[in-house]
C-alpha cells in the first residue's frame, strides 16, 4: 500500500462474501504474497476489545511490511451513546499512515449515517464502499461477470437459472460456478442442462419443510 492510501477502510453492507473477497483480493493482496505480512494483520472484534486496545494495535509499529493492517469487526458495538461515537472518531482521526484501519459492518447503512458521513467528509483519511446482495437479474449478471473472470462462460439462460437456484447467496453461487466450470473443462459455456444436472435447488427444502409442516397441522 502507498503513503497516499487512506488510514480507514470502512466496507458495509448484507453482502459478507462480497465484503471478505474484497479484503483478501483487493487490500490484503496489496500487502504482498509473502506469507510474512500477514504478521503484520490483526483481526479484532469491537464487540469484545475496547477502545484503547484498538489504538494500541492502530500504533503499532509494521513488523516485516511497510504498513500494518488492523481489521475491526462490529466497530459500530464501541460507539453506542454520543460520547462513545466522538472518542471513536478520535481513535479514527490518530489512525498513523503507518496503518490501515479496516471497519467492517455487516449491516446496511443509511447514506446520513454518522459513519459514512464522517468517511465522506473526510476522503483523504478514509474511503468506503457498500456491498448489497445481488438480487434477481443482478445476480445473474454477477454469475456471469464470475464465470469470466475465472476464464469461463455462462449461457444466460444457465446464469439465470443458477441464480434462481442458489437464492441471492453469493457464497454459494461462487463454489457452484466453480464447479460447473470444472464440469466443462472451462472449454464451453456452461448450459442449462449443466445447472439442472449438478445444482440442487435450494429452496426445493424449503417447499418441502412447508409441506410438511401443513402435513403436521
Amino acid at each position: 500500500m502507498s503513503k497516499s492510501s487512506p488510514a480507514v477502510y470502512l466496507l458495509y453492507g448484507n453482502d459478507e462474501f462480497g465484503i471478505r473477497s474484497f479484503l483478501d483480493e483487493r487490500l490484503k493482496a496489496r500487502m504482498g504474497a509473502s506469507t510474512d505480512v500477514t504478521m503484520d494483520i490483526t483481526n479484532l472484534d469491537g464487540q469484545i476489545k475496547s477502545l484503547e486496545a484498538i489504538q494500541a494495535e492502530t500504533h503499532t509499529v509494521p513488523f516485516l511490511s511497510k504498513r500494518r493492517m488492523v481489521v475491526l469487526s462490529h466497530p459500530l458495538s464501541l460507539a453506542k451513546g454520543k460520547t462513545k461515537q466522538g472518542k471513536f472518531l478520535e481513535l479514527l482521526e490518530s489512525v498513523p499512515a503507518s496503518t490501515a484501519l479496516v471497519l467492517i459492518e455487516d449491516t446496511v447503512l443509511d447514506t446520513k449515517h454518522w459513519l459514512v458521513t464522517w468517511v465522506k467528509d473526510n476522503p483523504d483519511q478514509a474511503w468506503s464502499q457498500q456491498f448489497t446482495l445481488p438480487k434477481g437479474g443482478a445476480m445473474t449478471h454477477w454469475i456471469l461477470d464470475q464465470a469470466r473472470a475465472l476464464g469461463g462462460e455462462f449461457s444466460n439462460q444457465a446464469a439465470q437459472l443458477l441464480a434462481s437456484y442458489v437464492d441471492d447467496d453469493p457464497r454459494l453461487a461462487k463454489s457452484e460456478i466453480n464447479k460447473l466450470l470444472t464440469y466443462v473443462n472451462h472449454s464451453r459455456a456452461v448450459t442449462e442442462d449443466d445447472v439442472r444436472l449438478l445444482v440442487t435447488d435450494v429452496n426445493q427444502g424449503d417447499v418441502f419443510e412447508m409441506v410438511d409442516a401443513i402435513g403436521y397441522g
